[in-house]
């Protein structure tokens, strides 16, 4: 489930949305039984908010509001209630807007005391944790490819 839910809102919509009255039935087993274990109903937990997070978002822009309990109930059965309480939820909270604070100052920066600082950077490779066999390349020469080593990337 959490696979398919980072590829995207069209995925979760065709492959998980269906299926969604299933699922719920095999969670509300796993949770409202009284001969299933603590570590069953645990996961069954975790699978249940997994969903309700996932598929929020999914419902509300698929569904038009005004959004009605017994609806939900008879779409998505046990998972129905707490879809429609995430889905009201998600209408109700302002949409994210992703800001960068910037603050550019045009004023010099003064100082009664100069500081220096000398920063030498090392050339070569440096090779660091050997055990994962990754190699790191600082300040490579700077060299211009032949045509031969260009033609056999793109070939």
């Amino acid at each position: 489930l959490q696979g398919l839910s980072e590829l995207g809102a069209d995925v979760v919509r065709i492959f998980i949305l269906p299926k969604i009255k299933l699922i719920g039935a095999r969670i509300e087993t796993h949770l409202e039984g009284t001969l299933i274990s603590n570590v069953d109903k645990t996961a069954s937990g975790h699978i249940k908010q997994l969903l309700i997070k996932v598929l929020a978002p999914v419902l509300k822009s698929i569904r038009d509001p005004p959004d009605n309990i017994e609806e939900y109930k008879q779409e998505y059965g046990y998972l129905g209630v707490a879809l429609y309480n995430a889905v009201v939820k998600a209408r109700t909270q302002p949409n994210p807007v992703t800001t960068v604070p910037t603050n550019i100052s045009s004023s010099p920066i003064t100082s009664s005391s100069s500081i220096t600082r000398t920063v030498t950077t090392p050339t070569g490779i440096i090779q660091q944790n050997s055990n994962t066999g990754r190699t790191i390349v600082m300040n490579p020469p700077t060299r211009v490819p032949s045509n031969r080593v260009i033609r056999s990337l793109f070939s």
